[in-house]
């Protein structure tokens, strides 16, 4: 069976034991390769070659579902509370109980019921495991002293369901804002489009529209799909794929992206992708995969996660057995503690203090530290026009020593055109031209581009070659009708003699050399305008203390006159694939965190080699497969953002991870020696969780 991937939106999940023991059991499935538990995006990815209803059957197995609950929380929520207030005033301790069992009867109690029975008989422990111990116990407990005709713990019960509840809630309302981002870009999308059919406009549903009908945008309108101009010209807010509002221009045969909006024309567009394989749906599923990234720190979390429960009970277990057996210690230890933080209260009983240790323990703000920030991290990044592919890429960008980048295509806009063209003897600009036009038609590379631009421009025919052969970091050649190999590229590549350069070639240009059969037929001097936002973009990683190195396949004249004009000290030209990749090599080895930014496919093995591999959104498609980040469009100021968005969110994680880690040091003690009370532990469990998700909620407003 090929390999393949299945992804599904799985309902349910409440925590990183949740995650951390689906993934386990999803791993177990013959034929599966990887699984991928998003907790914030509520999805499932897997890897290999397995059996679909296998997995399926697990997820169920598990309790969760592929559906969204229907149950009305928030009025369930007031009904529990109203039940919990009443508790107050009802003295009688049947009647407590009364109201203990109209809490434990709604449709959430029953749902966190079965979840901790389920947990139990498969000894797959989660935060539900223990709250559930800890409602279930106080319920056990009234009950107990009813027969007895003692004081009962029915009343803490209700108000200990009342408020994992109200946590709950709150939890999920503030986990839908941290989807904002993917909200607003998914909300780019208009419900209906105006299809043209037999030249009839027709109002049709977005899911109905399919590859290759033609679609009407009016100005003010959002793209709805991503296709081809047709008809008509517009200028464009691609914002959404930039960062940048300044309008681009489309004209027939362009492309067009889904979600941009039409600001100036009315035009036609042809659709060449579904709303699924469109840009917009593959930008939303990469800044869902960047927060479900295996990180270091992320797998540290997860072990200590998935043992944590285990050792809460056991902690649960040895207070109760402590407050029995030696009461009077534990009172005096309790004593001092009380003293020393000045608060009034009387000893808890054994029991209670059980309950306090179950419910004050919680594993989620330590488990979603990590993923909560880097989930709302890629969605800031997408919101600016950084694509992160990769939540291990952005982690590894904030320690970044040294920042290679390459020269045409990244420093440069890639878009280079045809200055001037110098032919040898006995040839003509047409002659050099059509032979170097033939050469290049299959390239990708952006000065083919320019070469068959220009061209085309003159009318000039192209030779059909033969053996057509692409030199990594050198140039094209093939053979042409008489078998003379022809040959486009650098000047050392391209030319077995030297040949003089003519003065009037600027020292930024780029020279292509043209030979036929080993003779040099002519050069071919090309110019590219520095990005808009280079120098700004340079200064301020400077500023970082970063090291900025220039690294491209161009002559040294040209090289070194754009290093000058960025004021960029350390440069290296004539630079193959295989140099590129030493380069990076050489700075690894001095242990230094290296990012490489590059465009073509000359960059590739770079790109793959570095800490982090940064791709320009308008290059070659084998460099975007290779970048942990794409820039979309080429923006090269994102580059800092990248770095800065870096900085941020692994400073939030940390602070996320500190505040998880003294929350529970700090609290299960102090339930331990009957500090605290159960309702102010279950309380205390609530704020913790709610303060990781507040503090990670930060990034969506901080300046970047």
């Amino acid at each position: 069976m090929p390999e393949f991937n299945f992804s599904s939106s799985v309902f349910g999940m409440h925590c990183a034991n949740c995650v951390v023991s689906l993934e386990k059991a999803i791993s177990q499935v013959p034929g599966v390769q990887k699984a991928s538990v998003n907790l914030h995006a509520k999805k499932v990815v897997v890897s290999g070659s397995f059996s679909i209803a296998s997995v399926k059957q697990v997820i169920l197995d598990k309790g969760y579902s592929f559906e969204p609950p229907k149950e009305d929380q928030a009025k369930e929520l007031w009904i529990v509370w109203f039940l919990a207030i009443l508790v107050f005033f009802v003295k009688d301790q049947a009647g407590i109980f009364v109201l203990l069992v109209c809490a434990l009867a709604g449709d959430l109690a029953k749902k966190l019921t079965h979840e901790g029975l389920l947990s139990l008989r498969k000894k797959d422990y989660k935060m539900e495991t223990l709250i559930f111990i800890g409602v279930w116990g106080a319920a056990l407990h009234h009950i107990v002293s009813l027969l007895y005709g003692n004081h009962g713990m029915g009343k803490e019960g209700v108000i200990l369901l009342a408020i994992y509840l109200t946590g709950q809630n709150l939890e999920s309302r503030l986990k839908d804002k941290a989807d904002i981002a993917i909200k607003d870009l998914l909300n780019l999308l208009p419900d209906e489009v105006a299809l043209i059919k037999n030249g009839k406009n027709i109002k049709t549903k977005l899911k109905d529209v399919k590859i290759g009908d033609s679609i009407l945008v009016l100005p003010g309108q959002s793209i709805p799909l991503d296709g081809i101009v047709t008809e008509g010209k517009s200028e464009i807010n691609e914002s959404l794929i930039t960062g940048e509002s300044e309008p681009v221009l489309k004209v027939v045969d362009d492309g067009v992206i889904g979600g941009t909006l039409n600001i100036s024309g009315r035009i036609l567009v042809k659709v060449n992708a579904s709303g699924d394989k469109g840009y917009l749906s593959k930008l939303v599923e990469m800044v869902e995969n960047a927060s479900a990234a295996n990180i270091p720190v992320q797998g540290l979390v997860d072990r200590i996660v998935a043992i944590f429960v285990p050792i809460v009970l056991w902690a649960a277990g040895l207070a109760g057995v402590f407050w029995l057996t030696v009461p009077e210690r534990m009172i005096k230890i309790n004593q001092f503690l009380i003293s020393k933080l000045a608060i009034d209260m009387e000893p808890l009983s054994w029991f209670m203090v059980v309950l306090a240790v179950l419910v004050v323990s919680c594993p989620c703000p330590l488990g979603i530290a990590t993923p909560l920030a880097l989930f709302i991290g890629a969605g800031r990044g997408a919101k600016i026009g950084l694509i992160i592919r990769d939540g291990k890429g952005l982690e590894d960008l904030k320690s970044c020593k040294v920042l290679i980048l390459d020269k045409t295509g990244t420093l440069t806009t890639g878009n280079p055109t045809v200055q001037a063209i110098f032919p040898s003897e006995g040839f003509t600009e047409e002659d050099v031209l059509q032979h170097a036009a033939s050469a290049e038609e299959g390239s990708e590379h952006p000065i083919a581009k320019a070469i068959l631009k220009n061209s085309k421009s003159r009318k000039i025919k192209w030779k059909k070659l033969e053996n057509y052969k692409y030199q990594f970091g050198s140039g094209v050649e093939g053979l042409d009708e008489n078998g003379n190999k022809v040959m486009a590229g650098s000047i050392a590549w391209a030319l077995s003699e030297t040949i003089n350069i003519p003065n009037e070639v600027s020292s930024d240009s780029t020279i292509v050399a043209v030979s036929v059969g080993g003779k040099p037929i002519g050069l071919i001097a090309l110019n590219d305008e520095i990005r808009n936002n280079a120098f700004q973009t340079i200064s301020k990683i400077e500023k970082m203390k970063i090291k900025i190195i220039i690294a491209s396949g161009d002559r040294e004249e040209s090289v070194k006159a754009v290093a000058n004009k960025l004021s960029i000290k350390k440069y290296f030209y004539a630079q193959k694939p295989e140099d590129k990749l030493a380069l990076v090599g050489k700075y690894q080895k001095e242990n230094n965190h290296v990012v490489f930014a590059g465009d073509g496919v000359n960059d590739a093995p770079a790109l793959a080699a570095a800490t982090v591999g940064i791709a320009m959104g308008d290059g070659s498609d084998l460099a975007k497969q290779n970048g942990e980040l794409v820039l979309p469009k080429g923006n090269l100021l994102n580059i800092y953002k990248a770095i800065v968005l870096s900085q941020k969110t692994f400073s939030i994680v940390g602070q996320n991870l500190f505040w998880a880690a003294i929350y529970n040091v700090v609290a299960i003690p102090l339930a331990f020696f009957g500090v605290l009370h159960p309702i102010v532990a279950q309380s205390a469990m609530v704020i913790s969780d709610l303060i990781v998700i507040l503090n990670s909620l930060r990034l969506q407003k901080i300046k970047i």
